[in-house]
Formats: structure tokens, sequence, C-alpha cells
């Protein structure tokens, strides 16, 4: 657009006989996509209507702005918690990608993706029970294993599970469950996971960032 209006000034001083950039619609601004907002009760109720094992995962998205293949990556030597247990950081140096239809460790989506993150407060204490209940165990245990001992990292499929299956007369003939399931339940089916991260990014900016 901004090539367009000085070869139009030329044109007009007369420097060039014609404008060159002239093709259709190459400077129309694209329309933005519409944000929704959540409420952090909306996040909750999501979060609780998981299953256990990857409720801190809809948390650490929605309040620290993690992708999922940064979650999947996370090992509990990630996690630093002081002694008072009330100050909690998450460092990001991997994430887990898909390639040929495998999942494998790749560093993060890019140099800012390697980071340092504040937990905050009120989520603490979900963190520090999820290590207690669902992380592996060691150093280099993951904080959000496979369901599938087969696979090496928690696959999207094993997160999302399978949507609900509702016949034409509107008889749920499957609740489905997973991501699929907890999302029906608060009535947003077209939920995206990585809304989440949408919704820390605007919680940053309202507290100053």
């Amino acid at each position: 657009a901004l090539f367009r209006s000085i070869m139009a000034t030329a044109v007009k001083d007369g420097l060039v006989d014609r404008n060159p950039v002239d093709i259709h619609g190459a400077s129309a601004k694209p329309t933005p996509a519409q944000i929704e907002l959540f409420t952090p009760a909306q996040i909750n109720d999501l979060a609780d209507l998981m299953p256990p094992q990857h409720r801190v995962m809809v948390l650490l998205a929605a309040w620290c702005g993690f992708r999922f293949g940064e979650l999947c990556a996370l090992r509990r030597c990630d996690v630093t918690i002081n002694k008072a247990g009330n100050h909690a950081t998450i460092r990001v140096e991997r994430a887990v990608v898909s390639v040929n239809h495998k999942r494998v460790l790749g560093p993060p989506k890019s140099d800012a993706g390697t980071r340092t993150v504040v937990v905050p407060p009120h989520i603490i204490d979900d963190l520090k029970t999820h290590l207690k209940t669902w992380a592996q165990w060691g150093a280099d245990g993951l904080l959000f294993p496979p369901t599938n001992p087969a696979f090496d990292f928690l696959t999207p499929g094993q997160f999302y599970g399978h949507k609900p299956v509702i016949s034409k007369t509107g008889k749920v003939i499957d609740p489905g469950k997973g991501w699929y399931l907890a999302r029906h339940q608060i009535g947003k089916d077209d939920l995206s996971f990585h809304k989440l991260r949408h919704f820390a990014s605007t919680n940053y900016m309202i507290a100053g960032a």
C-alpha cells in the first residue's frame, strides 16, 4: 500500500507514465479476527471439566500463555517453586511438534519462545497438586505424560478426546470426552486450545504489559 502511494505520487509529478503497482486487491486491509473474551470463571469451569491429569494444562495455557507443544515438553526440572511455596516459575526451552505424523522434541516456535514465565499465585497450589499426583517422577519427568505408553509425548488426540455425537433429533448418542466434552459443556463448541493463549495475552495487556 505504501509503495502504491509512492508510485501514485510519482505519476502525479510526471516522473513516470503509469503506476505499475496496480494488482487488484493487493492493498486491501484484511478483516481482523474477532477475539472472544472469556471470564476467569469460564476458564475455571473449563479446567474443572477436563480429565484431572489435564486440568492444569488449561490453567497454564490460560494464565501463562503456553502453547500446546510447549506444555507437552515441560519437565519437572523446568519448574521452580520457592521454599515458602508462594512463588513459582516455569522455564520454556523446548516444544513438541508433529513431524511426519510423529511427535518429536524441538526448540520453541521462535527465539522469544525461550523464556521464564512467572506462575500467577492463584494457580500455584493447583500446580503443586499436579506435580504430586500426575507428573512423572524424576527431574526429567514430564509434567503432562502421554496417556498411551506407546507414545513418548502427549498427543493432541489424547488431550482433545473426541467430539460429542448427537442425533438429528438432538439426542446425545455419545457425550464425547476430553477437551471436546469440556468445551461442549460450557457451550463453546468452537473453542480452540490456542484461544486460551489469547486470554493470557489479554490479561497481560490489561495488567500493563
